[in-house]
């Protein structure tokens, strides 16, 4: 059961998600985004793992809408404060 509000601001969540599917944005280039990645590391002190390393060039990709999943204590948060420093990084 579900509100009407809630149930039409999930409708427009549903439908931005199909329009963003279907776009692409700038992709970054692979080589910048492992210089980038290696600069997050320094600064933070700690090491991405190989599946991090993967879940963000996957988010770095063309299409406008990626997603992230994982168990909990995986490394997520981790994992998207990289991109975002890459993304921010470019801009």
């Amino acid at each position: 059961f579900t509100t009407k509000h809630l149930f039409a601001v999930e409708r427009k969540i549903e439908r931005l998600a199909r329009q963003l599917s279907s776009q692409n944005h700038h992709p970054i280039e692979k080589l910048k985004t492992q210089n980038l990645l290696k600069d997050y590391e320094q600064q933070t002190g700690k090491t991405l793992t190989h599946e991090q390393h993967e879940a963000v060039k996957h988010l770095m990709g063309k299409k406008a809408l990626r997603c992230l999943v994982g168990r909990a204590g995986t490394g997520k948060s981790f994992t998207l404060g990289a991109a975002r420093y890459v993304w921010e990084a470019c801009g």
